[in-house]
């Protein structure tokens, strides 16, 4: 799952697909700084909430320093697919 993410931000939320030059990212804003990898953390703990799953299931495996962010998810992948459509559909929705 790729997330582009914006620190420092007033909540912790993923909000939106943003353009990225490896393709659409969710936009994911945290309100942890990015230093000594406090973003990545709760980038890590957002995406574990937004799925359901226990933070251990999900893993930083790109970006460590980037803004643009991949993340690993392990478990159930019918549950995983099924909640990345909803979350998908969500975002598409008109405010």
């Amino acid at each position: 799952m790729r997330l582009r993410v914006t620190p420092n931000a007033q909540s912790d939320k993923i909000d939106g697909l943003r353009p990225t030059q490896q393709g659409e990212a969710f936009r994911a804003r945290l309100t942890a700084p990015a230093c000594k990898g406090r973003a990545n953390v709760a980038l890590e703990e957002l995406v574990a909430r937004c799925f359901d799953v226990p933070k251990c299931n999900v893993t930083l495996v790109g970006g460590q320093k980037s803004r643009t962010k991949r993340v690993a998810i392990s478990g159930d992948l019918k549950k995983l697919r099924l909640r990345a459509g909803e979350l998908l559909a969500q975002l598409q929705q008109p405010n």
